[in-house]
Order: C-alpha cells, then structure tokens, then sequence
C-alpha cells in the first residue's frame, strides 16, 4: 500500500510540471541559419598591409595597446596598399602583387582562411616596400573581402626609413 501511495504522489506531482512545462520535451532549440555565400572571383584586388597593435599586459595587471614594430629612422612606414591579381589554383587561391615577387596562397573552408604569404613589393602609391615571409589567417567580412592576421615579419620602408613588424592585419578587397 506504501508503494502504491509512493507512485501515486510522484505521478500527481509530475503532472502540474508537465502542464506548466506544455507537455513538450525538453531539448536544445534549433536554429539553422544559411550558409554565407562567398563570391570570391579570379581578378584585380587591393591587398592591405599593415602593422597591428596588440594589448600587452604588464605584471602588475595594467593593460595598454602597442605596436610590435622595431622602426629605423623617423617617419617609418608601417602600411601599404598593393595591386594583386588572384587566381584558383587547385584547390587553394595564389595572389601575385604587380609590382613585385610578394605571392601569397591561401585555401578556404567555409568562410575562414589559411596560407601563406612572402617576396616583395611596391605599393600602388610608389612610397612604401614590404618585405615579407608569413602565415596568413583571415575571414570573410564581405563576400569578397578576407581580412586577417599576419603570422610572422613584415619588413616596412620608404621615406629613408623602415619599420619591422610582427603583429601585422591583411584585407584584401576588390579592385
């Protein structure tokens, strides 16, 4: 009779909570969403190069932005715009710079970015060359935009100066 009684209370207990709860299973919400369409096309893109700054942390907690660039001379420069053609090839995309031997490769997965980047060039303006040897990371703000980061020394000059750099950003857009 205890068991019975026992059942009894736990099923009249459970029924205001399968009420207030709409009689529904319980379990995660499902939203799909589309996949973003990329577009990217073989052709003229601009490829932005520029030193970025990054927050350090000194060891008494205080947090500031910096750049991680070593500079020679004043009037360093520290950014570049440069004319690229990009190409498929296989299955991974190479940009050639106009003005130069800087090629980068890259392969997509989705809408992220992985590859490398090295050789010179002159920017479109003539004022700055950059030297570079890196791996590049990046994502899809637009669907022909990558922007992201640059993985290793990117070597800045022009104005009679020079600015090494090891925390550097990349975008390239359409021309």
């Amino acid at each position: 009779m205890r068991v019975a009684t026992a059942s009894f209370l736990a099923v009249l207990l459970a029924a205001p909570l399968t009420v207030a709860c709409g009689g529904s299973p319980i379990g995660p919400t499902q939203n799909p969403t589309a996949p973003r369409v990329i577009t990217l096309t073989p052709g003229s893109y601009f490829l932005a190069l520029a030193g970025a700054s990054e927050n350090v942390t000194t060891p008494g907690g205080q947090t500031f932005s910096t750049y991680l660039c070593a500079f020679v001379g004043s009037n360093s420069p520290t950014s570049g715009k440069f004319l690229v053609t990009l190409e498929p090839a296989d299955s991974s995309w190479v940009g050639r710079a106009a003005n130069g031997t800087l090629k980068f490769t890259f392969s997509v997965d989705r809408d992220s970015v992985l590859g490398e980047m090295s050789g010179s060039a002159t920017s479109v303006d003539g004022q700055v060359k950059v030297d570079v040897s890196a791996l590049v990371t990046g994502t899809f703000t637009a669907t022909d935009t990558i922007t992201g980061g640059v993985k290793g020394q990117v070597n800045f000059s022009g104005n009679s100066a020079s600015a090494s750099c090891s925390a550097n950003q990349w975008t390239l857009s359409r021309r």
